[in-house]
């Protein structure tokens, strides 16, 4: 991708409510499908928000051999598709997704098209392990992090969408009641069932840093829950793997730094079931050095979910506890024992501290 110059928006208002105050990104380490990530502030409301916007009639990130017209027609779509997501979100009140504000466009003087934005509201900082390590009782919040991420991936599958880019920088911190939570922000990269978008066409719509193993061997389906929702629970079952281990370095980077290289995405070139059994032993040997290393139930007992959510056979992927009326790929086993636990660790600090 072209990196060119970008137009600066400091201090710009957008349509009279929006005023660009900063753009330095700070701790949300924004890294978007279209545009540019800065922070604002709604002058109706008085509260800070963050923007994302495209701004046209500048040089922007242009793709390798991609002309112009197919540069706005990429962002635009985006947008769009992202917009469409979001209304989606507000429409059902799903709590758990960082909420739209306002969408719009803003025109220069002689009626052309200068800013496309979608205005969100501000979280305290995005879920970087160091941003949510500092907090007071920091295994607790991770606990509820978990537990509110999961919620929201639940309430975007029941929707049909899929998310595609869960990760650290994907998840907000925010304060609600007084109360330190989680939000899923980012549907750059989703992807609603029977609407298709470019980024549907990839073998992985997020990073390969962070991808299932099935998505890294380019295993073909047309079973958009075998390859979109799968995708998530492994996505989120990383994320936990972060959070509990307090590491910057994905489940992926973990089982691909234990294949021998004949056997790593890029080079293998038999089916995904021969490489199968070698990912299984992989993944076994993983967590049966976190089990070891774990320091309490608790601890064991989210190592057990982390391996249901992230087994590399996307068939045998989800709750071990699915049956006729729940789905292997729901979540809602999963909301109840991230639940559970977090109950125990509260309870357990209530009597430590008594």
């Amino acid at each position: 991708m072209k990196s060119n110059s970008r137009k600066e928006l400091k201090g710009v208002t957008l349509n009279e409510r929006f005023q660009v105050t900063d753009d330095r990104l700070g701790k949300y380490d924004y890294n978007g499908y279209f545009g540019d990530g800065k922070f604002g502030i709604d002058l109706k409301t008085g509260e800070e928000v963050f923007i994302k916007t495209i701004v046209f009639g500048t040089q922007r990130r242009r793709f390798e051999g991609e002309t112009a017209t197919q540069q706005i027609e990429r962002e635009t779509h985006a947008f769009n598709h992202e917009r469409r997501l979001l209304e989606v979100c507000l429409k059902h009140n799903l709590k758990r997704i960082a909420k739209l504000v306002d969408v719009g466009e803003v025109s220069d003087d002689n009626g052309d098209l200068e800013y496309a934005y979608m205005a969100f509201e501000k979280a305290e900082s995005n879920g970087h392990i160091k941003n949510v390590t500092e907090v007071q009782d920091s295994f607790g919040f991770r606990l509820q992090l978990m537990k509110d991420v999961c919620v929201g991936l639940s309430q975007l599958h029941q929707r049909s969408i899929a998310h595609q880019d869960i990760k650290p920088s994907n998840i907000l911190k925010t304060k609600e009641k007084g109360e330190d939570r989680g939000k899923i922000t980012d549907l750059g990269r989703a992807s609603i069932e029977g609407d298709g978008i470019a980024h549907d066409l990839a073998d992985w719509a997020g990073q390969g840093m962070y991808a299932a193993p099935d998505r890294l061997y380019r295993v073909q389906t047309s079973n958009w829950n075998l390859k979109r929702t799968s995708s998530d629970l492994y996505l989120f079952g990383s994320l936990m793997w972060q959070y509990l281990s307090e590491s910057d370095i994905p489940l992926t980077r973990e089982w691909m730094k234990r294949l021998t290289e004949p056997l790593k995405p890029g080079n293998f070139s038999d089916t995904y079931d021969q490489v199968l059994p070698h990912l299984v032993i992989v993944f076994e040997e993983i967590f049966s050095d976190a089990i070891n290393d774990c320091e309490s139930e608790i601890e064991r007992e989210l190592i057990t979910i982390i391996k249901e959510l992230t087994n590399p056979d996307p068939a045998q992927r989800g709750s071990k506890s699915f049956s006729t009326r729940i789905d292997r790929h729901s979540l809602h086993p999963f909301i109840s024992r991230l639940d559970r636990l977090l109950k125990t660790h509260l309870a357990q600090s209530r009597t430590s501290n008594a």
